[in-house]
């Protein structure tokens, strides 16, 4: 079975910060219950680092479109 490698591009701003949700130092990757990697931050973490759009409403209606895609 193969392990999912975390992306670096989600941890960009997170990496910065403690996780308070598993634990995880600044500078470490966030961890799944059974000790692996996750491969993007907790939540907890990515608000703690300002890397949210807290604020910001958000359209969770279906089928999602962009403004001006049919």
């Amino acid at each position: 079975m193969r392990t999912p490698r975390p992306v670096r591009t989600a941890y960009e701003t997170a990496l910065d910060v403690a996780c308070s949700n598993c634990r995880a130092e600044p500078g470490q990757w966030c961890t799944r219950d059974d000790g692996m990697p996750k491969r993007i931050p907790c939540v907890a973490r990515l608000a703690a680092a300002g890397a949210t759009d807290q604020g910001h409403p958000h359209n969770f209606d279906e089928p999602r479109t962009t403004e001006g895609t049919p």
